[in-house]
């Protein structure tokens, strides 16, 4: 059987690092081999047998996108474009933000058109592509209005994938992730890291600082909310996006809104103590930032499911509770070495 080729940027950040096996656990039925890119050389993948490139490159410059098409594997048939710099980082250096989110991606996108016409593009997008004033459950025709560098520079990606699509220089889909928890690793430079954090260093034994409200038992809790998704359902809703036919996209766009469900800090909280007791719940330190606040609450917390849906990609079942179990899993597979 002839090897699918996978390229996949950002291959050593959280989603990039398990993309490469998650396709290789959810589609048995294909033999692929991997290029992975990032600014270090990425880790390989964990499946066995599995052939890989694993390469540093800078993609902001011509010759490290250059370089990532011209490895032993040849052309890739599939490309993911997960690399990037996070919101914080990007409002806080304003001309990396974009050099990287947005020209290295056009960079990519021109020589994918040059070297491998129509390609299997998927773009990782986000739902900080919204802000302004919101309805009050988002849909699929809700126009972006981004507010920060990094939304902005989504956005103008997104209508590069739905543009080279027209003309046929890729066959692209770009997928708006929801704010992903519980997050492993180092907290991430944005302002919605808390939300995994609130989680995944309570359950190490380790405190965590929550910008929202003062205690436990503040009702800012209970008001302040968002749009989730488990990193294990978006690494499946990735499996799928680049699958998804065609047509089945509107011709003025090629974004999606990956499904997610609403869950409240307080939700989290007593979703926490369910799982790991009060002793977990009394690591969460709760300083009260007002500009965190503002950010987050300016977020949009509800959408509609039903578009996504129909095209086929998956949604979390059991609540908030099977995403703190879900990292519990993980920390258990860690020890495990695993």
């Amino acid at each position: 059987m002839t090897a699918t080729t996978v390229l996949i940027t950002g291959a050593g950040g959280f989603l990039g690092s398990l993309l490469a096996d998650t396709l290789v656990k959810l589609q048995p039925q294909h033999t692929f081999q991997f290029i992975l890119v990032d600014v270090r050389t990425p880790p390989s993948p964990k499946s066995a047998d599995v052939k890989s490139v694993c390469l540093a490159a800078d993609l902001t410059t011509a010759s490290g996108v250059d370089s990532i098409f011209r490895t032993e594997l040849g052309l890739p048939a599939v490309i993911y474009s997960l690399h990037g710099i996070m919101s914080k980082g990007a409002e806080e250096n304003w001309e990396l933000g974009f050099r990287v989110n947005f020209e290295s991606t056009r960079s990519l996108l021109d020589k994918a058109r040059e070297l491998v016409p129509g390609v299997k593009f998927v773009f990782a997008s986000s739902v900080g592509v919204f802000g302004g004033k919101l309805p009050e459950i988002v849909t699929q025709d809700t126009y972006p209005r981004p507010e920060s560098n990094y939304g902005t520079a989504k956005v103008m990606c997104e209508y590069l994938v739905t543009e080279y699509s027209r003309k046929g220089f890729v066959d692209g889909r770009a997928v708006r992730l929801p704010t992903i928890t519980v997050r492993p690793g180092p907290p991430a430079a944005a302002t919605s890291a808390f939300v995994s954090g609130i989680i995944r260093e309570p359950l190490q034994g380790l405190v965590a600082s929550c910008p929202i409200g003062s205690s436990a038992d503040d009702p800012t809790l209970a008001s302040t909310l968002f749009w989730i998704s488990s990193p294990s359902t978006v690494l499946e809703n990735f499996v799928i996006a680049k699958d998804v036919p065609a047509d089945k996209f509107p011709k003025y766009s090629r974004a999606v809104n990956l499904p997610g469900f609403t869950v409240s800090v307080k939700e989290q909280v007593e979703a926490l103590r369910k799982v790991a007791g009060d002793e977990a719940v009394a690591l969460i330190k709760f300083e009260k930032d007002e500009v965190s606040e503002r950010v987050v609450r300016s977020l949009p917390a509800r959408f509609d499911n039903e578009f996504a849906c129909g095209l086929g990609f998956k949604v979390d079942q059991g609540g908030f509770e099977a995403n703190v179990r879900e990292f519990q899993e993980y920390l258990a597979a860690q020890k495990k070495g695993e």
